[in-house]
């Protein structure tokens, strides 16, 4: 269980935004390192990936700062809360599923709380157990 706890954290990376045209990537019980994201500021941040035919139960996000250990998890109200880095705690999220893809809403706006780049970890969980991976979001470089 520990190799799970530090995993999904570690899955806690950056993001790129993502649409429903776009390749979704897939998560997994080891975990997936995602490409990272550079988002626009001011613009919500999405993400999909492929969940094929899993049943999926429920959907969390996390993030992280790089030079913190402060980690929060969003509610499916797109509330953050600081959170205790085990599995089980982990609040459902706001996914909407789209031919066999899902779609975490991660944010309008990074939390206040947090300082790009940020560590986003992506996880659901189905009956065999918890799928997740991590990708790194940054804001785009301004010219």
């Amino acid at each position: 269980m520990k190799r799970g706890i530090r995993a999904l954290t570690m899955l806690a990376a950056g993001a790129a935004v993502a649409t429903a045209s776009s390749a979704a990537e897939q998560l997994t019980a080891a975990g997936a390192a995602l490409p990272p994201v550079a988002y626009a500021p001011g613009a919500p941040l999405e993400i999909a990936v492929d969940a094929g035919a899993d049943m999926v139960l429920s959907a969390h996000v996390v993030l992280r700062q790089h030079s913190s250990s402060l980690a929060l998890a969003r509610d499916r109200d797109g509330f953050w809360a600081p959170w205790n880095g085990d599995p089980a705690t982990l609040p459902d999220s706001a996914v909407t599923r789209q031919d066999g893809r899902l779609v975490f809403k991660i944010f309008a706006a990074p939390p206040h709380a947090l300082t790009p780049p940020l560590r986003v970890t992506l996880a659901y969980r189905t009956p065999e157990g918890l799928r997740h991976g991590a990708f790194t979001a940054a804001p785009e470089a301004r010219p």
